[in-house]
């Protein structure tokens, strides 16, 4: 039989981390004191950074997306018009089936 069910237990081994890290902030936290203020901001600046070439990055392939379906609409409406058959849409290739005996 179990002290603590699994709710309880963990409940206590984030007590246990937070205390922990407590601790070890408090003891490192003095060699950084002078540190904290220019980290954080270095840290933050290259979070947004990051966020604007992320949002640039997306912005370039739906753009891109947008034009491949653009594309392929134009491609459908002429064939269309033209009375051109459709291709038809990719399918995988089928394995041969196994010819004579083993």
């Amino acid at each position: 039989m179990a002290i603590f069910d699994d709710e309880q237990q963990n409940i206590l081994i984030g007590i246990a981390i937070g205390v922990g890290a407590a601790a070890l902030i408090k003891g490192v936290g003095s060699a950084f004191k002078g540190a904290g203020r220019p980290l954080a901001k270095a840290t933050i600046k290259s979070g947004i950074i990051l966020f604007d070439k992320g949002r640039e990055a997306a912005a370039r392939a739906r753009e891109t997306f947008e034009d491949l379906v653009a594309e392929v609409r134009s491609e459908m409406e002429a064939a269309a018009r033209g009375g051109a058959a459709m291709p038809e849409p990719l399918t995988p290739p089928q394995p041969e089936p196994n010819k004579g005996g083993a």
